[in-house]
């Protein structure tokens, strides 16, 4: 008996695409192994993730043709398969993968082998939360509009089924930020890596920044509330009557009249 049971977390949704191999061995599937997926019910759990409710279990079984392949051999066995992230995931939090291995060699060897805790890999993806606002009259502000592209320069893209890829700027979501809370928010971002957010569309009645670009640096932290970031916009401002903007542009027409008539004259007497 060589078998691998793999009990998939309910944050993962199951893709498939399993492929077994080992070094020099030539493994056919049916014939030296079978792939069995099994959907979960409801809340089920495993003693691979107790504490966690799954998507399925994943079971490769050696079949007697590849477990004769398999004993006179040395080396390591690799199983692949696909899961996606899907949107239950919490941003920052770890997604941990453990795999068992029941054995029988046939001659009295048998028993079962988990990951170690600290050896168990794990998948994750993180975000990060803004708020749009005017600092100066503490007032968060809606409708700002924004995108967001990575160090390459390539933009953040949102298929409906909330994934992420990156590519170009006219496919790019928009974010906005939102009526009464000023709030938007990215996910499904890998860590350790830097990201721009560009600012497209300032609130009604606000500038733009002058840089309109906020980099920042997505990790398991950065989607917390403690990390949220601030975009700060200023209102946009006209002169008072009677102020100083208005005395200048009194004179500047001044002048130009005074200019016009002295130049009137002039062509009258010529």
């Amino acid at each position: 008996v060589f078998k691998f049971t793999d009990a998939i977390d309910s944050r993962l949704d199951w893709v498939g695409n399993v492929t077994v191999t080992a070094a020099d061995i030539d493994l056919g599937l049916g014939t030296d192994y079978t792939v069995v997926f099994d959907d979960a019910a409801e809340g089920q759990t495993s003693t691979l993730l107790p504490d966690k409710s799954l998507t399925g279990i994943l079971t490769v079984d050696f079949t007697e043709d590849g477990l004769l392949k398999l004993k006179d051999k040395t080396g390591p066995i690799e199983i692949t398969f696909d899961t996606k992230i899907n949107d239950t995931a919490t941003m920052g939090e770890p997604i941990e993968n453990n795999v068992q291995v029941d054995f029988d060699n046939g001659h009295g060897r048998t028993g079962d082998k988990t990951l170690d805790p600290d050896d168990v890999p794990s998948v994750h993806t993180g975000g990060q939360k803004f708020v749009k606002e005017d600092k100066a009259n503490q007032v968060l502000l809606a409708g700002a509009e924004f995108k967001i592209k990575n160090a390459d320069g390539k933009f953040v893209i949102v298929a409906d089924d909330g994934s992420v890829t990156f590519g170009a700027e006219a496919d790019a979501k928009e974010f906005t930020s939102a009526e009464e809370t000023g709030a938007f928010e990215v996910r499904g971002l890998p860590y350790g890596e830097d990201y721009i957010l560009v600012e497209t569309k300032a609130p009604t009645g606000y500038a733009k920044p002058t840089d309109p670009n906020t980099t920042f640096t997505v990790n398991e932290d950065s989607y917390k509330e403690e990390a949220v970031l601030s975009i700060p916009n200023k209102e946009l401002t006209i002169p008072q009557t009677g102020g100083i903007g208005t005395a200048i542009f009194t004179v500047i027409g001044v002048a130009l009249m005074t200019i016009s008539v002295v130049s009137y004259k002039r062509t009258s007497e010529a």
